[in-house]
């Protein structure tokens, strides 16, 4: 179940002794420290040490400190000296401490272009249009 509209987001504790077979999504925070076979979205995720991931995470945030193979599409990425990442990373802005394992490309995101053009300015009224 989703928040609603302007609700406050909670936070979500996945702990140790759970193995979930399937998709993980939430609208607040989530804290992962189990293994999980499917994909992981949210808009802060942070993967513990001793958490293992099967699948693919879509993130505002991802702090990893975990397992993951798959790939990772994050605005932040923070990969701490604990993971190992296997797939492709796709960010804005990464950081990875010394002695993460990363394997796999990585692909940093294009400046945000928008979602509609700028308007035309409207021409003085009595110019002659060409």
């Amino acid at each position: 179940m989703t928040a609603p509209a302007g609700a406050s987001a909670k936070s979500s504790i996945l702990a140790a002794d759970l193995q979930l077979d399937g998709h993980v999504t939430s609208t607040g925070r989530i804290k992962v420290h189990c293994q999980i076979k499917g994909n992981l979205a949210g808009p802060h995720l942070t993967v513990e040490p001793e958490a293992r991931v099967q699948g693919d995470i879509t993130a505002e945030q991802l702090d990893l400190g975990g397992s993951v193979t798959g790939d990772v599409t994050a605005t932040v990425v923070n990969i701490h000296s604990t993971a190992r990442l296997t797939g492709r990373i796709t960010y804005e802005t990464l950081t990875v401490a010394a002695g993460a394992f990363v394997e796999g490309d990585l692909h940093r995101m294009a400046a945000a272009e928008p979602a509609l053009p700028d308007p035309v300015a409207p021409q003085p009224s009595g110019s002659a249009s060409a």
